[in-house]
């Protein structure tokens, strides 16, 4: 834990995301904005993927969130939509209702610090 730190891991590393992107702070703002506006969709898509059982396609949406929050360096969204997709594409739904639970926590975190980063002024509506 880093010196400061209040006792929990912060949903994301800004720090890491600006290296990233080389610094480029306006760059960043979009790709913040641009996150923020499809996260509510994703995780539609996800949750209607679960609810069908269709775990083939779960397994795809989780590896393409797993790239979205992995540019933020957002660790635990990252390995909850790995472990979401290592158990959807295993065809473990168990597994997978579970992690979902997880990642959810997890997305609603990242967006929560993400909209502040903003300011607040993107909407993220679940």
């Amino acid at each position: 834990m880093r010196e400061g730190a209040v006792g929990f891991e912060a949903p994301y590393d800004e720090v890491e995301f600006l290296e990233r992107i080389e610094g480029d702070r306006e760059l960043a703002e979009e790709i913040i904005e641009l996150f923020l506006g499809q996260c509510p969709q994703m995780l539609s898509d996800m949750r209607d993927a679960l609810s069908s059982g269709d775990l083939d396609l779960l397994g795809r949406l989780a590896h393409g969130v797993k790239g979205s929050v992995g540019v933020f360096a957002a660790r635990e969204s990252f390995d909850a939509a790995q472990g979401l997709e290592t158990a959807a594409c295993g065809g473990n739904m168990g597994a997978a209702q579970e992690v979902w639970v997880r990642l959810n926590l997890e997305i609603r975190r990242l967006t929560a610090a993400l909209q502040e980063k903003l300011g607040g002024r993107t909407p993220c509506d679940f």
